[in-house]
């Protein structure tokens, strides 16, 4: 049995060129999917640092019957002493905390948004938990929220975690 020499010479042009365009066109779906991914994750990253503002807001209210007007009345450092990775500062306004984002270094983007939690207090049983919105999400019946946004420092939705959409 002899094996022709003409078989055994490896790939033609044709087909590494098909491979090629097939990694390119994976590429291509691939790259933008994972940057709004890692977008997203930054994003996430706010919901983290909002906690720790959430709770003190609802302790002073607790306490004192109203929202805490700024971080020093609710017992938490300066806005620009809470930092993350992205988070550029978390402060309390009139009992809604806001937590700027810098989205920037190569996502698609704009470089910086604010998220906002605002609380929402139940009319006809005031000393229930508090009821966190995030950004401008409508506000149940039978509740009064407090804090204000800025529709314009939101981020694009498609960046936004579930929870808050």
């Amino acid at each position: 049995m002899k094996i022709s020499r003409a078989r055994s010479r490896g790939f033609t042009l044709i087909e590494l060129m098909l491979v090629v365009a097939i990694i390119g066109i994976l590429a291509a779906i691939a790259l933008p999917a994972y940057q709004d991914y890692v977008t997203r994750g930054k994003f996430a990253e706010a919901f983290l640092l909002a906690k720790p503002g959430q709770q003190a807001v609802a302790d002073y209210y607790e306490r004192w019957g109203r929202m805490p007007a700024d971080n020093g009345a609710a017992g938490l450092y300066p806005p620009d002493a809470w930092r993350g990775r992205f988070v550029t500062a978390m402060r309390i306004v009139d009992g809604a905390v806001e937590v700027d984002v810098s989205s920037a270094s190569g996502s698609a983007a704009p470089a910086h948004h604010t998220l906002f939690f605002r609380p929402a207090i139940r009319k006809q049983a005031p000393t229930a938990p508090l009821l966190w919105l995030c950004n401008g999400n409508p506000v149940p019946a039978d509740f009064e929220v407090r804090g204000s946004i800025r529709p314009a420092r939101f981020p694009p939705p498609k960046y936004i975690p579930a929870a808050c959409r």
